[in-house]
Order: structure tokens, then sequence, then C-alpha cells
């Protein structure tokens, strides 16, 4: 949906993975990230300043699994 612009409906899916993973997976849950990333995405294109929030939550649960040299990591840091 992001590919088309549609970025409310792709909001709204990533709302929902949210919604079904917080209670299923542990707080830092490196798929909590992909999905805070992914909304932070999704926020920034639309201008939304609270995509630095997703941005910082996704960067804290990835610096559990990753060093500070790796791409995820590296990426997120340069946008916050």
């Amino acid at each position: 949906h992001v590919q088309r612009n549609e970025y409310d409906e792709a909001l709204s899916y990533l709302q929902e993975a949210l919604r079904v993973q917080m209670p299923c997976l542990q707080p830092n849950h490196s798929n909590l990230a992909t999905t805070f990333s992914m909304m932070a995405d999704v926020l920034a294109k639309q201008g939304d300043p609270s995509a630095i929030l997703y941005y910082q939550q996704a960067l804290e649960i990835q610096q559990r699994y990753f060093p500070p040299t790796h791409p995820a990591n590296v990426r997120l840091q340069q946008i916050i």
C-alpha cells in the first residue's frame, strides 16, 4: 500500500499487526521493531512528526539484537 501511496490503509494494517503482536510477543521482540519501523516510515511519508517516536522504539529494540554498525541500526540512527 505504501508503494501505491495508500498511506492510511498501510497504517491501518500496521496498527492491526501491532494489536495482534503486542499480546503475543515479548516487549523487545525483533518483529515489533520491524512493525514500529514500518509505521514510522508511513508516518514520515505523511509528514507526521510522531514518526520519530516509532523510529526510537524500533531502534531501542534493534539495539538488543544487532551491533551499532548493523545497517538496520545505522539507518534508524541517521533518521533520528
